[in-house]
């Protein structure tokens, strides 16, 4: 059996959810939710199948070492004991990321650099040599977090963080984080859905991959090279190998659907056709060139999922008037259709003049945001509820 270790997933605001039931669909148990994370126990085989095909993680750090501290050198001393050479080998390079909330220090990236240091220092007074630091492309992640006076010490087994999926070529402006994208079609429930599914305001077409990708069960990070768990001392490959031919092996080709995307740039266009290639899924999506506001709808039913394009400088009469015209547009032309939103503005949802079914509080990397769900009904939403209230009563009435 093999042994269990302690880690944590990092994940988006409101996402943690999701990355729990992932957990749980995978086997692991003992998952406790914090902000913007999960901690869980789980095998090295199990580690590996999560950088591998988790949607909603950012970065899996596997938890070396909890320990209080008062001061700065008490955070120096706790990590230098380690013995780092069991870990990784003097010859990879490393950097050391952070995460700070606490008194003790002043300049966040000062706790960083201590670490770093001992670190370093372990490594010279151990072996009579320091591992290189490397900022750019370091082979070996490392994670100190600090909360008041408890420091956790962690090696991040993911190394980029996971959102870099490796299908993105190019972007527009204001990409949506991958990550986000895959939650939100978790949250719409999207990925049971068998509609017909529609990004009228595509940009780069995060959601229509993300979408096909959760649809057709293909690893998140299938096109990912690398992790970092590969640079860490007992990497396996062989099990490495397994674990990811089970996961291949698990891909369902055969289902049935429709993705389709627009916008109305005929460059921002071209990007999403790259990175639907990229992504192998020419033959599930399609994208054309398309004017949201004059195009019918392509199907008498489905789902709209979309981002639709903002900018804080823009003025508030330009805001009010395209959030209107949304409305406008799914009223008079996507009855039928269930229509998932989210925006870095909230405030300009009022100008769409729907009632919600249900909000979502999330950020957009740090951007505050709210995904908003609207079902639009074929006639007034009162008279369909009407027309439901009278059904159950004929039926109460017969029984």
């Amino acid at each position: 059996m093999q042994p269990l270790f302690q880690y944590t997933a990092k994940t988006l605001a409101g996402l943690e959810s999701c990355l729990a039931d992932e957990l749980t669909q995978n086997g692991i148990g003992e998952i406790q939710k914090i902000n913007r994370a999960v901690r869980f126990k789980a095998t090295v085989a199990q580690m590996y199948k999560l950088n591998y095909t988790s949607r909603f993680s950012l970065k899996i750090l596997r938890e070396i070492d909890t320990f209080r501290i008062k001061n700065e050198n008490d955070l120096y001393k706790n990590i230098k004991r380690i013995a780092w050479n069991d870990y990784f080998s003097y010859k990879k390079s490393f950097v050391m990321d952070k995460t700070v909330h606490s008194d003790i220090f002043n300049n966040t990236h000062f706790a960083a650099l201590r670490a770093k240091d001992a670190v370093a220092d372990s490594f010279r007074d151990r072996y009579g040599i320091r591992p290189s630091v490397n900022t750019e492309n370091p082979d070996v992640h490392l994670h100190v977090y600090v909360s008041h006076d408890t420091c956790t010490i962690s090696l991040d087994t993911s190394g980029e963080p996971l959102f870099k999926r490796g299908y993105r070529k190019d972007t527009n402006q204001a990409p949506i984080n991958e990550i986000l994208a895959a939650g939100i079609i978790k949250l719409a429930g999207i990925d049971s859905a068998d509609d017909y599914i529609f990004d009228p305001m595509c940009g780069s077409g995060t959601f229509l991959i993300e979408a096909a990708y959760t649809k057709l069960n293909i690893p998140a990070n299938k096109l990912r090279k690398h992790f970092g768990f590969m640079a860490l001392e007992g990497f396996d490959p062989k099990l490495w190998e397994n674990v990811k031919a089970e996961c291949d092996a698990a891909t369902d080709l055969s289902r049935e659907f429709k993705i389709f995307g627009a916008d109305l740039n005929r460059n921002t266009v071209e990007i999403a056709l790259e990175n639907v290639r990229a992504a192998g899924l020419s033959n599930r999506i399609s994208v054309k060139q398309a004017d949201f506001f004059k195009e019918n709808k392509p199907a008498d039913k489905g789902i709209l999922v979309f981002n639709p394009p903002y900018d804080k400088r823009m003025e508030e009469d330009n805001i009010i008037e395209f959030y209107k015209q949304i409305g406008d547009t799914l009223k008079q032309r996507y009855q039928g259709f269930r229509a998932h939103i989210i925006s870095g503005n909230p405030d300009a949802f009022k100008f769409l003049g729907l009632k919600p079914d249900r909000k979502i509080q999330l950020f957009n990397g740090q951007i505050e945001s709210e995904l908003r769900t609207f079902t639009m009904y074929d006639g007034s939403r009162k008279n369909i509820q009407k027309n439901i209230e009278n059904s159950n009563e004929n039926q109460t009435k017969h029984n």
